[in-house]
């Protein structure tokens, strides 16, 4: 019985190299594709030779004879290897965004990045007018104003520390 991963690993094996690896002919091509399928199975899985076998309708022995030659096939054509590498790469890729829960959790993560960006870049126009402000400031107004800063940013303080609950005409707090 296949799982999702191993289908997975299927397709992009016969995506990348073009046989379907099921078929059961002893074409060159196709023995090749079914050893690089094995090699990727093994690499990635913890399946055992007579697991990986069953997936395709084969035996063990059959396994182990495609995973001792594939290296010797890989070096004899360039094609099987860049098809080998590409697989490998994208493999990688499917585990990095398959390592998020689902799809719905990426998007919320997308979603509080880019409000964090906008805070950021809000933050920093804020600051910049506040700080083109203080340049414009002349030398001998610094102390009066920071002594304005303070007592504002004092009554804010004590304004949001007022604990004064508001009821609705119902009698339930707001």
């Amino acid at each position: 019985m296949e799982d999702y991963h191993t289908k997975k690993i299927k397709k992009l094996v016969e995506q990348e190299y073009g046989y379907f690896i099921d078929s059961p002919t002893r074409k060159r091509e196709v023995v090749e594709a079914r050893g690089m399928y094995y090699k990727v199975l093994k690499e990635f899985t913890n399946m055992s030779l007579a697991a990986i076998a069953k997936t395709v309708g084969k035996n063990h022995a059959t396994v182990l004879h495609g995973l001792k030659h594939f290296d010797v096939w890989r070096k004899d054509n360039k094609y099987l290897d860049i098809a080998y590498k590409n697989v490998l790469e994208k493999l990688t890729v499917l585990d990095d965004v398959e390592s998020f829960k689902d799809v719905r959790e990426m998007r919320k993560e997308l979603v509080r990045l880019k409000l964090e960006n906008y805070n950021l870049k809000n933050n920093e126009q804020k600051k910049g007018s506040i700080e083109q402000l203080l340049k414009d400031l002349p030398i001998d107004k610094v102390e009066e104003v920071k002594e304005r800063l303070k007592a504002i940013v004092d009554s804010y303080s004590w304004k949001y520390n007022d604990k004064v609950k508001v009821y609705q005409a119902n009698a339930t707090v707001l």
